[in-house]
């Protein structure tokens, strides 16, 4: 799957496409919850979810590769709020996803954001 079909995925809010092709051990730490998802039966309810709360005018501004992650940053507007973050994505040596991490600010547009989420996913996401 790589970060470039994340970015594709998470777009389009595919959730099946996302699930296709992630790592043994994937985790997805999304900004205002504690623990990693791990569950694919939840993951693939997160990201059309995640993806509708962020709005209309989101998009990624850049894809930048490290040594260990690439970084999607991207903006947004969430309620009344200018918002911004990046999505650090980890693959494994195949280039299937091993981890993302999301991050968002300001936190009154995370809050908003969380809001959203937890409306529509269950109050506890598995945490294998």
């Amino acid at each position: 799957m790589g970060a470039l079909e994340f970015q594709r995925c998470f777009e389009a809010g595919d959730g099946e496409g996302f699930v296709a092709d992630l790592a043994p051990g994937f985790k997805f730490f999304h900004a205002g919850h504690a623990a990693a998802t791990t569950d694919h039966a939840v993951l693939r309810r997160i990201i059309p979810f995640a993806r509708n709360a962020m709005g209309p005018e989101f998009r990624f501004t850049d894809h930048m590769v490290g040594e260990e992650y690439h970084a999607l940053p991207w903006v947004s507007r969430i309620g009344e709020y200018e918002a911004d973050g990046v999505d650090l994505i980890k693959e494994d040596d195949d280039g299937r996803l091993l981890e993302v991490r999301i991050t968002m600010r300001p936190l009154e547009a995370l809050l908003l954001w969380s809001e959203a989420m937890t409306a529509q996913l269950p109050r506890r996401e598995e945490e294998s």
